[in-house]
């Protein structure tokens, strides 16, 4: 097993552990119960809140967080039989709306949830809380309207403690999205986690806690904790708050105990002697308790966890996390999951982050929007910088149903919904306020930037602050030099997305300014990355994409052409994902991940062979595509292939079945890149990366013997049912030595048991059908399926067949 590969299933098994783990990486609480079970939804344009309880057998059940664009509407029905595998259900695909090829050509849509639940408890505060609704929402109890939402990326809470009856209660939540209203895939529905807080007559807050490092050397840190004491006054009852600061390894490090107004806001300062700090390699976290108390004992306790670090931004030292200096290896990532859609489930948020950090990756941005508070709890136990982003466009559009339409009214509660939910993780260091804005650069625009940076900062001034800015493509009357000096007035480090050349006279102009790539194109990498190593205003990089995501379809396309023409996208139907990730919708490595890995000193060597080009062609990339080349050995012998071998070397010998057939030494300043020419020979081809005469590292790809087998590997050891956990499995088809076969076989899962079958699907940038059918392919060699668990068994398992041999995966289901 390859020590990469080795690491990916440490980390598979730690989420495992932590999702198992009673000390949560969500706030712990007796109080707080997890709501994503016993709901219905049903697809509908037509319905409203008077007529949609007479809807009677047409609704079907499922267990949160739930994407409804995945579904075509007419195979809701389908969906609901017992069956786990409904046959041939239709890919709910569109190419003609509004700016389709953005969303992936997934339609617009509304979908309704409802909820039954009995309430039997008085004398109660009770707040509903979801933490994602796309994209407009209408959330109901008992018929009434008790609240809504435009912010399909930010929570909503909800104080429903005077909606509430004895006995039966019956939420209804109607979720729209428009035509023309994002720039890639939204999703519909409730697509992240709900729960309801049921709390006493007096009760820590828990949406308006705050705790962070206010001081910290490697012998002591001072932790600065402020928190509110709501609920109903009661004059004769006399409070005392206990605050401990609980130590990763389970012991008390720190507390105070303080009379408490009710209600009343409070702040307090621990100070922690000998601290473990919180860093990207040992992401320490500790737990602060507050428990409410009075002379008859503990009233409410509420925890939240915490890491105990210093960041700081210097031109001069740059990026410095506890003192130490850190460059940003970044991607931008968009929220969907893959073949899940936007369905923001615990274990694809963590495997998501887990993947990031096992190639290398140690920050993201999460563009452009707040991300789930899974993933953020992911980054912080995993070790992964975050920059948190808030909008992708303010008063003027991108899209003429965008954002823009609500924010002048919601901006402000819409960042206060995001910093109070986020601004207790550690490993947020930046928040960004924007990305591209239209009007950035114009006063109405810097007046917002203006409006946005104060209101940050008056909610939390520990942190710096942000945003992406791109080159004046959408204001040609502008230009860089005369309007971006107001544009980053309002921030405290300086977003470049796409304009490496200007980093050194931006400099020489504005000496104080720190600098990083908000985004960049891959395959211009080596040229980023090398800027980010040189200049120490620089703090780091942000690739245009990490990975792979649904929705502006195949930006990230290469193609062989006749004549030079424009690429533009989105691109036509069957493209349907973006395709311009290091990491691929499935979670493997494309061939730019492997060089970025070599890039960053991950992998010392990577060979990769290039696909023939057609006689009288040549290749067109887009600025965030990559070459068509492969880790892959075959062909026909005698034609004439290139092989690019990337290494961390001073040269590099090519041998082919055995014998050396080129030597090549590797310049430092030209991409870390060798490129060979030779003819084609079944066998094996191996790389060797000399410095100072010396092997350093190899790396062969072998021709793939004619026979193969499909192989599962799944990500997990077992799933708890109780949880309904979640869980994925690699599908590849290999020969007898394990080596890949680049083949695009037809497969069908022909039975599940103990498992409900999630999504089904591969890599591919064009679309094969539906996620949610059995019936799918493989893409050069590989697939997925994803997988929860239904009910308890000592033995689940799949089978999938070829139409030839029936293949069988045993799942442990608990």
């Amino acid at each position: 097993m390859s020590k990469k590969k080795h690491l990916l299933v440490l980390l598979i098994l730690l989420i495992g552990q932590l999702i198992s783990n009673p000390v949560s990486a969500d706030s712990v609480s007796t109080y707080k119960q997890n709501f994503n079970a016993g709901w219905f939804f049903y697809i509908s344009d037509t319905i409203n809140i008077h007529n949609v309880s007479a809807l009677s057998g047409e609704w079907v059940s499922v267990h949160l967080p739930h994407d409804a664009n995945l579904i075509d509407k007419e195979d809701q029905s389908l969906l609901g039989q017992q069956n786990p595998l409904p046959a041939q259900l239709k890919a709910p695909y569109q190419e003609n709306f509004g700016d389709a090829g953005d969303v992936g050509y997934f339609p617009p849509g509304t979908v309704w949830y409802k909820k039954a639940f009995q309430w039997e408890q008085k004398d109660k505060a009770v707040f509903l809380n979801f933490d994602g609704i796309h994209s407009q929402s209408e959330i109901y109890i008992n018929g009434q309207k008790v609240a809504e939402n435009t912010g399909g990326y930010t929570p909503v809470n909800i104080d429903l403690s005077q909606y509430l009856v004895q006995g039966e209660n019956t939420l209804y939540v109607k979720a729209s999205n428009q035509e023309s209203a994002s720039r890639w895939y939204a999703g519909l529905g409730i697509y992240r986690d709900v729960h309801l807080y049921v709390l006493p007559r007096n009760y820590v807050n828990p949406f308006n806690f705050f705790v962070r490092t206010s001081e910290v050397t490697t012998d002591q840190a001072k932790v600065q904790v402020d928190f509110e004491i709501a609920g109903k006054k009661q004059k004769s009852k006399k409070l005392k708050a206990r605050i401990q600061l609980w130590s990763p390894d389970q012991k008390v490090v720190a507390e105070q105990t303080i009379k408490v107004n009710q209600p009343g806001k409070h702040q307090l300062d621990l100070t922690v002697d000998q601290p473990q700090l919180w860093d990207i390699e040992h992401p320490f976290l500790y737990t602060l308790s507050i428990e409410l108390i009075d002379k008859e004992g503990k009233v409410h306790q509420y925890n939240t966890r915490t890491g105990i670090r210093s960041i700081e931004f210097s031109a001069d030292q740059g990026f410095l996390l506890n003192g130490k200096s850190v460059l940003l290896k970044g991607g931008c990532i968009h929220h969907d999951n893959g073949l899940l859609g936007a369905a923001a489930h615990k274990e694809a948020e963590y495997r998501k982050i887990a993947l990031h950090k096992n190639f290398g990756f140690n920050a993201i941005r999460t563009s452009h929007n707040p991300p789930s508070t899974h993933l953020l709890n992911a980054c912080d136990e995993l070790g992964v910088l975050v920059i948190d982003e808030a909008f992708d466009a303010w008063n003027h559009p991108k899209r003429k149903n965008d954002y823009h339409q609500f924010f002048a009214d919601n901006w402000e509660k819409d960042i206060e919904a995001m910093l109070l939910r986020d601004r207790n993780h550690p490993s947020i260091i930046m928040w960004s306020y924007g990305n591209e804005i239209p009007e950035r650069s114009r006063p109405s625009g810097i007046q917002t930037a203006q409006q946005l940076y104060d209101k940050i900062h008056a909610l939390d001034s520990s942190r710096f602050i942000t945003q992406g800015v791109c080159s004046f493509w959408d204001n040609p009357d502008l230009n860089w030099e005369e309007h971006t000096p107001a544009t980053f007035e309002h921030t405290d480090v300086a977003g470049y997305n796409y304009e490496p050349d200007r980093y050194e006279s931006d400099h020489e102009k504005y000496p104080q300014r720190i600098i990083y790539g908000s985004e960049s194109f891959p395959n211009q990498s080596f040229d980023y990355w090398k800027k980010v190593e040189q200049l120490p205003y620089v703090v780091g990089d942000f690739v245009w994409t990490s990975m792979d995501y649904i929705g502006e379809s195949g930006i990230g396309i290469s193609k062989y052409v006749k004549d030079s023409i424009e690429i533009g996208h989105p691109r036509p139907w069957p493209w349907y994902n973006a395709f311009c990730g290091d990491i691929d919708l499935i979670g493997d490595l494309k061939p730019q991940g492997r060089y970025r890995q070599v890039l960053w000193q991950e992998s010392p060597i990577e060979v990769m062979v290039h696909q023939l080009v057609p006689e009288g062609q040549f290749e067109q990339i887009s600025r965030w595509g990559w070459p068509k080349e492969l880790p892959l050995w075959s062909g026909v012998e005698g034609d004439t292939v290139t092989v690019n071998v990337y290494a961390q070397a001073a040269a590099v010998g090519l041998y082919l079945n055995g014998e050396r057939i080129a030597f090549k030494d590797i310049d430092g300043n030209s991409s870390q890149t060798a490129t060979f020419q030779l003819p084609y020979q079944k066998g094996k081809l191996e790389a060797v990366a000399y410095q100072n005469e010396v092997e350093i590292a190899r790396k062969a790809l072998s021709s793939p013997d004619e026979k193969a087998t499909l192989k599962f590997d799944a990500e997990f050891k077992t799933l708890n049912s109780t949880r309904k956990e979640v869980g994925y499995i690699q599908l590849s088809l290999r020969d007898a030595h394990g080596t890949l076969h680049f083949s695009d076989r037809p497969l069908k899962i022909t039975k599940a048991q103990g498992v409900k079958v999630l999504a089904v699907g591969n890599a591919s940038p064009f679309i094969d059908g539906s996620f949610l059918d059995g019936d799918f392919r493989l893409f050069q060699g590989r697939a997925q399926i994803i997988v929860q668990a239904n009910a308890p068994a000592s033995k689940g398992f799949i089978i999938v067949t070829d139409g030839e041999t029936a293949y069988r995966c045993d799942i442990a289901v608990e």
